[in-house]
């Protein structure tokens, strides 16, 4: 019995030895070669940075003997939230993930007060506001699209990133408005009153009707309760 003790005693002590004297892969290393990693994908996009998710502190890698490897997982996305494989090949391989975000910075429109319902931007209400893009809903509004005269769909609170289902075109013409319709053919412009028989914002054809001859022509909005025909 009490050779089997010292035995025993024997093969403890030399695993915990050899535990001590194990050398393990650092998180240090492992955050390092996801972060050059990605730098390479995101080298030809401005104002982008990267981010590493926490290590679990219990994890244990042995210390790879060549340098580690680092590879995209099939089907993983490459913007945002992502995923990078970390392999090593050497005499002990392994083969780990790790989670990182890419984050991308553009300026884009923000409400800078509650807006409501039908009424139109100016730029007294909204500022431009540096925001992460990959954490925004899809449709956001960079600050260099023009957004001055439109009209809001519903209620939007304060410091609301706007988007372009938020947002319409303001109605310069509306179904019933007496409206002017200027025919305008080899340098001849002529004037007719009118009424329009939809709604329309400028740039768009719309259905007018000429109050004289009675005939139903099609148009384009030009200005507030004006009409453009080309012939």
């Amino acid at each position: 019995m009490r050779k089997y003790f010292l035995s025993i005693f024997i093969v403890c002590t030399l695993f915990c030895i050899n535990n001590a004297h194990a050398k393990f892969q650092s998180q240090e290393s492992l955050k390092q070669a996801v972060i050059s990693f990605l730098k390479v994908e995101i080298k030809d996009i401005p104002d982008a940075e990267i981010s590493v998710k926490e290590f679990d502190k219990r994890l244990r890698l042995h210390q790879c003997s060549i340098p580690l490897q680092a590879f995209w997982p099939l089907g993983n996305k490459r913007l945002g939230s992502t995923t990078v494989g970390i392999r090593c090949n050497g005499d002990k391989p392994w083969k780990i993930y790790v989670g990182a975000h890419i984050h991308i910075y553009k300026y884009v429109w923000v409400s800078k007060l509650g807006l409501n319902r039908h009424q139109v931007i100016d730029l007294a209400s909204v500022s431009k506001e540096k925001r992460d893009v990959t954490q925004l809903t899809t449709g956001y509004l960079l600050a260099n699209t023009s957004i001055e005269g439109l009209q809001l769909k519903r209620n939007i609170p304060s410091n609301q990133v706007l988007t372009k289902t938020m947002l319409d075109s303001q109605k310069m013409v509306k179904r019933g408005d007496r409206i002017t319709i200027i025919s305008r053919y080899a340098g001849i412009e002529v004037r007719a009153k009118g009424v329009a028989l939809n709604d329309g914002s400028k740039g768009e054809k719309i259905r007018v009707k000429n109050t004289s001859s009675k005939r139903e022509i099609e148009a384009y909005v030009s200005d507030r309760q004006r009409v453009l025909v080309t012939l």
